[in-house]
């Protein structure tokens, strides 16, 4: 109704009329008038409009509902690439290395970049292992050599001292001075030896772990 009003405050109405005589018997004739409907011509051409209208929003409706379907078919990947960089993120590349083809050349490159980080991510945690394990190594062989020279090194020069204070302390029955001293340097002779196996004891925690399975509980309670 208000494009009808409208359209008749812009448009003026032009009489339309058609008129023809139609003869009778009896020599009298009628004179038939068609006259137009303004209005008809109007709701006509509107309810033609609104149905082209009505028309092209169905159509882009149909359109935008297969672009929804295509995009929602085209990026269901991402929530596989995006579980696969949370569990990349969690120090699980597994994941990334399974991803299957993706149907978007895009998102298949990312997945490519994702199987690529994730088999150097696990050559890098091998490589550190390794590493690690030849660092532990390293230090296992600095600390056994370190403790086999205390111990055949000054170990044997601290027995040989003690040896030779006992001797000294025999010999000096008549000297209390001299005796006190020797038997201070016995004394200290005996506390060197204890830290001496103390630092023996620490230097070695872990000796034997590859030959008895049993091993690593009784260091653990040495420790």
């Amino acid at each position: 109704a208000p494009l009808l009003q409208l359209h008749r405050q812009v448009f003026t109405d032009e009489a339309r009329v058609v008129s023809w005589p139609l003869p009778r018997p009896g020599g009298q004739h009628w004179t038939v008038v068609l006259q137009a409907s303004h209005d008809g011509e109007r709701e006509e051409a509107l309810l033609n409009l609104l149905g082209m209208m009505a028309v092209l929003l169905l159509c882009v409706a149909g359109l935008l509902l297969a672009m929804r379907a295509n995009l929602r078919r085209a990026f269901a990947p991402l929530h596989t690439l995006l579980s696969a960089m949370a569990r990349i993120e969690r120090g699980d590349s597994a994941a990334a290395r399974q991803l299957p083809p993706m149907p978007v050349a895009e998102l298949d490159a990312v997945a490519q970049a994702l199987r690529h980080l994730a088999q150097a991510l696990e050559a890098g945690q091998a490589e550190r292992r390794a590493l690690s394990q030849r660092v532990i190594t390293l230090q296992q062989d600095e600390r056994s050599h370190l403790a086999r020279e205390l111990h055949d090194e000054f170990g044997q020069q601290l027995t040989a001292l003690h040896v030779d204070a006992a001797w000294l302390a025999r010999r000096l029955h008549g000297d209390d001075q001299a005796l006190e001293v020797v038997q201070s340097l016995t004394g200290h002779c005996r506390h060197i030896r204890h830290e001496l196996k103390s630092v023996l004891a620490r230097l070695r925690p872990l000796q034997g772990l590859a030959d008895d399975a049993g091993m690593p509980v009784a260091a653990l309670q040495d420790l």
